[in-house]
């Protein structure tokens, strides 16, 4: 792409030259009012002015106060729509001088047929309303503040100019005529929609604010293009806001910005070109999430591959080793400058982007050398990417442990553990139980007296030697031992007397009418199933516990699982100790900061 524009701005200037040679002058001195009766005005071909002086005094020319800044603008600009100004002939200005102490804004004006400047010095001023129906070209001039307000433009080239403000606010690019040149030829092709670059001069501050780029609509060589807007060169600041760039590609060629550089809420439809950008960490604001997603590239500004971005995701793109350090590099940029900033969010998606290039490399280098280095370095940042985001998201690496603790704790569910013991043997001795109690007259305080009968035994054992050494022992323990006694007892009189309360089966069930069979049939089946779902509670939750405890490698003494079950005990614990150990460095690293 470079080597098109200089051969083609060579063209241009050996016709700039031959015309500054043989093209006769305008008058030395022209003020504004009448440089735009004279543009407007012009039925040829090409409306030429070289080495003039253009004066801009409201005071002795009454119709230059129109195009002042300052001022009624309403009314100026009321006064100049009226004019329905309509230029019909290409404009070329060259070495075309004004007055720079007071501002100017050319208001209203349709320019029919390109636009040319060149070395147009001390300009001040913009342009508000304009349409540049076939471009806009501005070269090798000094230009102090120049704007562009609600215009639109059929393709731009600004190069090589030393300008203290450039503003585009509220317009539009597009390109939806071709724009041929008397004199040029074809201006632009059918995809440009604009360049903004510089080799030696220095522009202040480039702001584009509130502007669209449309989509591609012009289709003369081939539709498989977008249409593209390139900046390039060296500015102190360079500030993009609200800006649509869908349907168009926005890159940067040599970028270099000295102070200030700041990105926000705009729309970015393709991948943007960073070749060789240069900012300050410390004094840059891109959000992220405009780019986030791979849409950091390279682009090749010296040949139609532009349109191709460098992405490193394919094995061709991969192979270009330069190409690839240069692109991480760019990350790199935006990575540090996040951090500087303290803008850790940014950092992180910044980082995953840039692993996810670095595993892609990984990937063709296993794949050219399938070493067991390679498969190993390749697999655990895979593993990275999935477990914790490379390191930036430890909160996901907790979510996924718990994940993987409840499906170990699922397996342990249907294995005998000693803690609650719970098995098909027993089972069937509770359900024997019931079989007893329906078919005998034992009642329910029966089977808890069988049940507690030994505990319930020692306690009156220990309360009958209590009793018994009573004068043999010092007042204070015989008095610290009746509450133990009475509050160990207690526990087994309050559930013997719910057994007493809850027995509903007085005789045995053949005995039965069929209302009264059907009623306790009830009543025994809700039993059963509140019986069932703690047992179901209980097994859930020692399960739980179980993985839980094997997970963190806490440690109990013996594992409490017999056969198959205790050697994926075993497993778990080594994953739960590595996964813990990956965890620890995520969340160390975001503690301090990657």
């Amino acid at each position: 792409m470079n080597d098109y524009l200089k051969s083609y701005f060579s063209i241009i200037f050996i016709i700039f030259f031959s015309l500054f040679l043989n093209a006769q002058k305008s008058s030395e001195v022209l003020h504004v009012s009448k440089l735009i009766e004279d543009i407007t005005s012009c039925e040829d071909s090409i409306f030429q002015l070289t080495d003039t002086n253009v004066k801009f005094d409201f005071r002795i020319y009454k119709d230059d106060i129109a195009f002042y800044s300052g001022g009624n603008i309403d009314y100026y600009d009321s006064v100049v729509k009226s004019r329905d100004y309509n230029v019909h002939c290409e404009v070329f200005l060259k070495n075309v001088s004004f007055r720079e102490d007071l501002i100017m804004t050319f208001r209203h004006i349709e320019f029919n047929k390109p636009v040319v400047i060149f070395e147009m010095d001390n300009w001040w001023g913009g342009f508000s309303n304009c349409d540049f129906k076939k471009g806009l070209i501005i070269v090798n001039s000094n230009i102090k503040d120049i704007w562009f307000n609600n215009c639109s433009f059929n393709g731009i080239y600004f190069y090589n100019n030393n300008i203290g403000e450039l503003s585009f606010k509220r317009s539009s690019f597009k390109r939806d005529i071709t724009n041929t040149s008397i004199l040029l030829g074809d201006i632009f092709r059918d995809f440009d929609l604009g360049l903004v670059e510089n080799d030696n001069e220095l522009i202040n501050t480039l702001i584009i604010n509130e502007c669209d780029f449309k989509e591609r609509t012009l289709y003369t060589d081939s539709s498989d293009y977008q249409n593209i807007f390139v900046v390039g060169g060296e500015f102190k600041n360079v500030e993009i806001d609200n800006s649509n760039f869908n349907k168009a590609i926005f890159s940067s060629n040599k970028l270099n910005v000295k102070s200030r550089f700041e990105v926000k809420e705009s729309n970015f439809g393709y991948p943007l070109g960073f070749n060789g950008v240069n900012f300050l960490k410390n004094n840059t604001h891109f959000d992220y999430s405009l780019i986030s997603g791979g849409k950091i590239c390279l682009r090749d500004h010296n040949s139609d591959d532009f349109f191709v971005p460098y992405l490193a995701n394919s094995n061709e793109q991969l192979s270009d080793v330069f190409n690839y350090k240069e692109l991480i590099s760019v990350y790199n940029k935006f990575f540090n400058m996040y951090k500087t900033r303290g803008d850790m969010t940014s950092a992180n998606q910044c980082y995953v982007d840039l692993k996810e290039i670095e595993t892609k490399m990984l990937a063709y280098e296993y794949s050219q050398n399938k070493t067991l280095n390679k498969f190993f370095e390749l697999y655990i940042n895979k593993f990275l990417k999935l477990f914790c985001d490379y390191g930036t998201n430890p909160a996901k690496s907790l979510i996924i442990s718990f994940y993987i603790i409840i499906l170990f704790a699922v397996f342990y569910f249907f294995f005998f553990s000693s803690w609650d013991q719970i098995n098909r043997g027993f089972l069937i001795k509770q359900y024997r139980k019931i079989l007893v109690y329906l078919t005998t007259d034992k009642h329910l305080v029966d089977f808890f007296d069988e049940n507690q009968n030994e505990k319930i035994q020692s306690f009156n054992e220990f309360k009958q030697e209590l009793s018994d050494a009573r004068n043999k022992l010092p007042l204070f323990f015989y008095l610290l031992s009746r509450p133990l006694y009475q509050v160990s007892i207690l526990k087994y009189k309050l559930l013997k007397f719910f057994y007493k309360k809850s027995e509903f089966n007085y005789g045995e069930w053949k005995n039965y009418s069929f209302r009264n069979r059907v009623f306790k049939s009830l009543l025994l089946f809700s039993f059963i199933t509140f019986y069932g779902l703690y047992l179901f509670l209980l097994r859930a939750l020692n399960s739980f516990v179980l993985s839980v405890n094997t997970f963190s490698t806490l440690g109990f003494g013996d594992i409490p699982v017999k056969g198959l079950s205790r050697y994926v005990a075993v497993i778990q614990g080594f994953i739960g100790w590595f996964l813990l150990t990956i965890f620890s460095v995520s969340l160390i690293s975001q503690i301090l900061q990657l």
